[in-house]
């Protein structure tokens, strides 16, 4: 055989043509026939649950023709036309992948809307006589009609000590303009302006060191973020409680940085009409209000009764419609300003499409989809009524794990001075996930395997869970919270139920209304890239004894790790007796790895007993009353896919 047809055949692994000489030529297509038929036979056997299968991944053409839809379908909020469209398109996709039993929840929902950029015609502003430009508009912060509404301008700067602020009665019908914090100034990392401890990194170098707030020639995202998270703070419960007329905002963003932009958090509707300027237009209005002059703000506003909708879907598993069928959830939210922002459901779509091609009878678990659309409803991130999981319990019965999705193929931005442009990096994503040392080594053994990069593997407390467990890093320190933790409630509260959370990071193409995107804030095949990670932590959920994923086993052991010397009951050598009790949970929880409850359980007791007699009994409280979850857990026994 010549070099060539051998070199062929290693690479193409028995494509059709090989080429090779007349003299071989029949050596090459029985050889290459052979090869083939090897593949095949190789493909058959192999469980595509196991691994992913390239032939049944949303290919490249596919997965941008659905974020090229996505950018002309526009912002997408709860209540509108174009959420009405988003979500008709997804049910669409779903029904193709064979999804049934669809339920539309709705609930009532006054929507507040004005013209989205680049449609500025909604909101203008004119400063002593010179129209501005604009960036965008102060969201759900009320209606100045076509007019608008003309007053005095007057500072206020949050950076001052309180003294030194205007009063109330300073405020009352004038026209306000909020000094934004320079982003320097704002302290790391309780202002989002940072990455906290991890469990793993994939290209670390391309990260701001720990609890180091992100420059921005490195990541703009973070800044953004920032910039844009306080829209209660100053609109709802400064501009509106001291019967402002106007607010105007002046961000510490460079002009096309705060093109667009989405305040976030999304505030409760209030009465404090405000537009959002970019740092260089702001100069002037900041100028004039110091002056006393006056300012013309126009934000025309419509506020509408509609009932948005939640989407829940199930792909059936080979029991579904049985008793003993057990269900995992995938969520998502689906509304937002931009494509990266809400296309975690375009996310959901690509693991569908996986699974769609394998036969349900080959399906261990039935896929539970739950589409939520309160992200961006008014005050929703406080709290907001309407859970379609709370409302109805029933379906949770059956459910034991599951996924979050969401910000799938952002692309990395910078900025350097006004230049706001795309570094060639994705934007970094977070895998979170509960404490549990084997899913924690799962997460990153996927995050490695499937080549995700900038990827940040942690395990932060979670909602329903914060004062629990407090897990430190590789670094010994604190790993920070969970972004969109809200999606991880219905695993807390139906039983701490194994999870992951897959979210890419988002401000740079997901806090501003800006599209066309696709090309240049997100990326197809970094999206497919998330969706690799998806499937394959679906899989391990799809397949495995949860038993031995089940949060607790980590809480636990985070428990242990977190007791100090104060802790201890005096006589006790502190250091010597943590040890201890860390090397026999380990030893424990090695069984647990193999399957061994029944060995599990009898070690069980007396590391509870040892906790109960050598700590203190208000810092023994929490740690006995999570060993007694993995007592019970260990009674109960695996929790494989029934037959």
């Amino acid at each position: 055989m010549n070099k060539s047809l051998f070199a062929c055949l290693v690479a193409s692994a028995g494509l059709a043509a090989c080429g090779g000489s007349s003299d071989d030529g029949g050596a090459a297509a029985a050889a290459a026939a052979a090869s083939a038929a090897a593949a095949a036979s190789a493909a058959a056997v192999k469980d595509p649950l196991t691994y992913i299968d390239e032939t049944r991944m949303v290919s490249s053409a596919e997965a941008k023709e659905w974020l090229v839809n996505k950018d002309n379908l526009g912002p997408a909020y709860a209540g509108s036309a174009k959420y009405d469209a988003y979500i008709a398109f997804l049910e669409k996709k779903m029904r193709e992948f064979g999804l049934v039993d669809f339920t539309r929840y709705t609930f009532p929902y006054p929507f507040w809307e004005t013209t989205e950029w680049p449609d500025k015609s909604g909101w203008s502003l004119t400063s002593d006589g010179t129209k501005i430009d604009v960036a965008s508009y102060a969201t759900n912060s009320g209606n100045t009609g076509a007019a608008g509404v003309t007053g005095q301008m007057i500072i206020y700067d949050p950076t001052l000590p309180a003294a030194q602020r205007p009063t109330a009665a300073q405020m009352k019908g004038k026209i306000i303009v909020i000094k934004h914090p320079a982003y320097s100034t704002q302290s790391a990392p309780s202002t989002g302006n940072s990455l906290s401890d991890y469990e793993y990194r994939s290209d670390p170098q391309t990260f701001a060191n720990v609890n180091q707030i992100m420059p921005l020639s490195n990541d703009a995202d973070f800044r953004n973020r920032t910039q844009l998270s306080t829209p209660t703070t100053y609109g709802a419960n400064v501009c509106e409680p001291a019967g402002g007329l106007a607010a105007i905002w002046v961000l510490d963003m460079s002009p096309l940085a705060a093109q667009g932009a989405r305040q976030h958090s999304t505030p409760r509707q209030y009465t404090c009409p405000g537009v959002l300027l970019d740092r260089n237009a702001g100069q002037k209005v900041l100028a004039d209000a110091a002056a006393g002059k006056t300012a013309t703000v126009m934000l025309n506003a419509t506020v509408k009764n509609t009932r948005p909708a939640q989407v829940i879907a199930y792909l059936p598993g080979k029991n579904y419609g049985k008793a003993n069928d057990q269900k995992l959830l995938m969520v998502t939210h689906t509304e937002g300003p931009s494509n990266v922002e809400d296309n975690g459901s375009l996310g959901i779509m690509g693991v569908l499409h996986y699974y769609s091609k394998i036969p349900q009878a080959d399906r261990p678990r039935t896929i539970m989809v739950y589409l939520d659309n309160r992200h961006f409803v008014a005050g929703a991130e406080a709290a907001y009524p309407f859970d379609y999981m709370q409302d109805f319990p029933d379906a949770a019965n059956g459910l034991v794990g599951g996924l979050a999705m969401e910000h799938f193929g952002g692309m990395q931005f910078n900025e350097v001075g006004d230049e706001y442009k795309a570094t060639g990096w994705p934007a970094h994503t977070s895998v979170y996930t509960f404490p549990n040392p084997l899913a924690i080594e799962t997460a990153i053994a996927i995050v490695k395997e499937v080549k995700q990069q900038r990827a940040n593997v942690a395990a932060p407390p979670a909602a329903g869970l914060g004062n629990v467990y407090n897990k430190l890093g590789v670094n010994g320190q604190s790993q920070g919270f969970w972004y969109g933790p809200n999606f991880m409630t219905p695993f807390v509260e139906h039983g701490r139920l194994p999870g992951f959370h897959v979210t890419g990071d988002w401000p740079s193409a997901g806090y501003q209304a800006y599209y066309p995107s696709v090309g240049v804030r997100v990326d197809s095949e970094y999206f497919r890239t998330n969706v690799r990670t998806s499937i394959r932590l679906l899989q391990t959920l799809s397949t495995e004894d949860l038993t031995k994923y089940a949060p607790d086993w980590g809480i636990v052991r985070a428990n242990i790790d977190s007791l100090t010397a104060a802790n201890f009951q005096a006589g006790v050598n502190a250091t010597t007796a943590k040890t201890d009790f860390l090397a026999q949970f380990d030893t424990i929880f090695a069984l647990v790895r193999k399957g061994d409850y029944a060995g599990a359980s009898l070690q069980l007791p007396a590391l509870r007993t040892k906790l109960q007699t050598q700590v203190l009994a208000a810092a023994a409280t929490n740690p006995l009353a999570n060993i007694d979850r993995v007592i019970a857990l260990a009674a109960k026994g695996a929790n494989l896919p029934p037959q």
